[in-house]
């Protein structure tokens, strides 16, 4: 008897551009001031794929990971408490023909009662897997191993409610002439009370060779580690620089 297996990879992307390029959101994060009048925002999501797709999208839990990596998690750590009890959003399922766009509103609950802090779900938009697929058929009776990637991204939805501040400062940098592709290794400690959101650039003299824009550390993760890709080995002079991308402002350096 020929048996097919249906095999399901499912590649999440934290940015707001699809993984193999099948699925587009249009925005990088969500953003809710609890103080605000306004209460909505809209998201839009486009299938960039060649053919149909059918997308679930929920919210769900993450804590991330000093390497900037996630681990989804069923209950909030202390001082980061979930934004999804506080929202609300539709559709909760789409189908989408090659080229077409679904706006998916959100909305904002009331949190009269809700302590001061910084609220963080993620919104997850999903691509399900085809349904009543007909199976292939083949003479030889062998066994067939199908393998199709299913492919998602992911987006902060943040609610700040109260008077919140962030600020982080280089802890320490090193760089790595050796490899093939030379890169600058940078930790940078968050302080404050909401998520600190930075750009680092590395510097050799007055040249930029190297830059990583709009990285977040959220408030379960008190470091990040980063990994800067260098345009050219640094020789000397080599100075790496953080700002508060919220302001632009420089905030911290070091020299390596």
């Amino acid at each position: 008897m020929k048996k097919r297996f249906l095999v399901i990879l499912l590649a999440l992307c934290f940015y707001p551009f699809a993984a193999g390029a099948n699925l587009a959101i249009s925005t990088f994060y969500v953003l809710f001031d609890a103080g605000s009048a306004k209460r909505t925002e809209v998201v839009r999501v486009t299938n960039n794929s060649n053919s149909q797709k059918v997308y679930r999208i929920s919210l769900i839990n993450f804590k991330q990971n000093a390497d900037g990596t996630y681990s989804e998690i069923e209950q909030p750590l202390p001082g980061n408490p979930f934004a999804s009890p506080y929202i609300g959003f539709s559709p909760h399922e789409t189908s989408l023909a090659p080229g077409q766009t679904q706006t998916i509103r959100l909305v904002r609950r009331p949190m009269a009662a809700a302590a001061d802090g910084e609220y963080v779900s993620h919104l997850l938009v999903r691509e399900l897997p085809e349904k009543n697929k007909k199976e292939q058929t083949s003479n030889s009776g062998e066994l067939k191993i199908d393998i199709k990637a299913l492919y998602g991204v992911t987006i902060p939805v943040i609610i700040d409610k109260g008077n919140l501040h962030s600020s982080a400062a280089i802890s320490s940098a090193s760089v790595n002439n050796k490899a093939e592709n030379p890169y600058a290794s940078v930790n940078v400690k968050r302080n404050g009370t909401r998520s600190f959101w930075g750009n680092l650039i590395v510097k050799q003299g007055k040249k930029e060779i190297g830059r990583v824009n709009g990285f977040k550390i959220f408030m379960t993760t008190p470091d990040r580690q980063i990994k800067i890709p260098l345009s050219e080995k640094i020789v000397s002079g080599g100075q790496v620089i953080l700002e508060d991308a919220r302001t632009n402002e420089t905030i911290s350096s070091k020299n390596l």
